[in-house]
């Protein structure tokens, strides 16, 4: 079992490979596997960022692509997000979607097939911009942290070389106020994952 059953998490190396591979992306954040991600960047203090209104915001086939405007929005109502805050996306995706089959087709497979929107996903300027602040740890609950149709391998590199790592699918963030709850991944640390 890996790190991707149901809700799941990615360490850097899930999109940077590692020095010295020759491979495009490639640097040190590659060598971050599951087992390596420091025990601290796993909890801290979750920023529930409410796009539930953009959940099923954009054509088939395409993701609505949350911004730094979207959190700095939220930073004006709330407070600055910074270390040791985990950043969650709050769509409502996984809640609507996230169904035995065939309804749960919804929630990828018709996506991928521009059958429906996809799920809301930041754009890579938003991962710099929250690393930027020393955000490491974040959450959507969302199917992934990429946006559909061509910028996943953009965001996930773009968070990943600065060493963030994040929980995708995850479920409930509804259940949560906007600052204040303690957020923890308890994910396996699986070697070389």
């Amino acid at each position: 079992i890996d790190e991707h059953p149901g809700t799941q998490w990615d360490a850097p190396a899930h999109f940077v490979p590692p020095p010295g591979s020759g491979l495009e992306h490639a640097g040190p954040m590659g060598s971050i596997t599951g087992d390596k991600v420091p025990a601290w960047q796993f909890c801290g203090e979750a920023c529930v960022i409410n796009l539930t209104k953009h959940r099923d915001d954009a054509s088939p086939g395409a993701s609505f692509l949350i911004g730094p405007e979207h959190v700095r929005e939220w930073e004006l109502a709330h407070r600055p997000v910074g270390a040791g805050d985990v950043v969650c996306f709050r769509t409502g995706y996984t809640d609507a979607y996230y169904r035995p089959f065939p309804a749960g087709e919804r929630f990828v497979a018709d996506a991928l097939r521009k059958q429906a929107p996809g799920w809301p996903a930041p754009r890579p300027e938003t991962m710099t911009y929250l690393a930027d602040r020393g955000v490491t740890t974040l959450v959507t609950d969302g199917a992934s942290m990429g946006p559909l149709p061509d910028l996943a391998v953009a965001t996930h590199v773009a968070g990943g070389r600065r060493g963030m790592e994040w929980v995708e699918c995850a479920t409930n963030l509804g259940g949560l106020q906007p600052t204040g709850a303690l957020l923890a991944n308890l994910a396996a640390p699986n070697a070389g994952g």
